[in-house]
């Protein structure tokens, strides 16, 4: 779930090396009807992003917005992995100003079952390809020993 077609495009290229079957979603609700319709391995979420795709309207654009998604993920027990990519050091909630470090203690306490880990998106350098590379083969490499593991 992405709503900026550019860093959709930059994760679209970096992912081509694994040849995935890739669907894009810009907003909360069109993800988790994607989610309800059809199984997924992994869901990239971005942090921040509308609502709904077809209103365009500052109050749609929730920058905590993943977190619902991720409430979502865990109530309907969905059988997936996830891998925030974000373009922010900061969420803005309606209580208070949360940065990216304690978004991650939050996410690892309460969705630690879908949780991969996150990759700090910034389309000027190369580290975030590189994170988000790694995340994916690492988690990949332990479904694969747990497999062989389970099949003994």
């Amino acid at each position: 779930m992405e709503d900026q077609e550019e860093k959709y495009q930059h994760i679209k290229e970096i992912l081509s090396v694994f040849n995935p079957e890739l669907v894009w979603k810009k907003s909360c609700q069109t993800g988790l009807m994607e989610l309800m319709e059809n199984k997924f391995d992994y869901l990239l979420l971005d942090m921040s992003m509308p609502i709904c795709e077809d209103e365009s309207s500052k109050e749609n654009f929730d920058s905590y917005a993943g977190m619902y998604v991720l409430r979502e993920i865990k109530r309907k027990r969905y059988d997936l992995k996830v891998i925030v990519v974000t373009g922010f050091d900061d969420f803005e909630t309606a209580e208070k100003v949360i940065t990216l470090d304690e978004l991650q203690k939050e996410i690892i306490e309460k969705y630690d079952k879908y949780y991969i880990g996150y990759v700090r998106y910034d389309s000027t350098s190369v580290e975030w390809q590189h994170s988000l590379l790694n995340l994916l083969k690492l988690t990949m490499i332990s479904e694969n020993i747990n497999e062989n593991t389970n099949s003994r």
